[in-house]
């Protein structure tokens, strides 16, 4: 999805004022921020791609900090989030699922699941490919 901001900057009226930007709206149509921009002075579209990590960043957050952004877009894309108690009864092994699953113990028609790590949880359907991340699976019975 993208974003339109009407930026704008504000300040520097003294060397010791400096200027800093100001966003005057954010809008889904274009044509209505054109319409906005016409109302405010001196500001410009700035097109946003929303959840768009220029790649630079990647190597430097890594390097730096530390932090993998690819693994927590990723992450995020899967839907992980922290087991809560039923998740956590409904919890069993990746491999035992899938042993299981081949002899016919689990189908949809007896209930649905999830692919799952330790302390995690995604939407990606236990029927579908397993991800490389899955160590679990989440299985709730009808």
């Amino acid at each position: 999805m993208k974003l339109y901001a009407i930026v704008q900057s504000v300040g520097a009226y003294a060397k010791e004022d400096p200027a800093h930007a100001s966003i005057a709206g954010i809008f889904t149509d274009e044509e209505i921020a054109k319409k906005v921009k016409l109302c405010v002075p001196g500001s410009e579209i700035k097109e946003i791609e929303l959840d768009k990590v220029q790649l630079g960043y990647y190597t430097t957050a890594l390097e730096l900090f530390n932090v993998d952004l690819k693994e927590l877009q990723e992450r995020k894309s899967y839907g992980l989030r922290t087991h809560d108690e039923l998740d956590k009864e409904c919890l069993m092994d990746a491999d035992e699922f899938l042993e299981d699953s081949e002899t016919g113990c689990f189908t949809g028609d007896d209930g649905h699941g999830y692919w799952a790590t330790e302390t995690e949880v995604s939407r990606i359907s236990c029927f579908a490919d397993r991800p490389t991340w899955a160590t679990h699976v989440c299985w709730y019975n009808k």
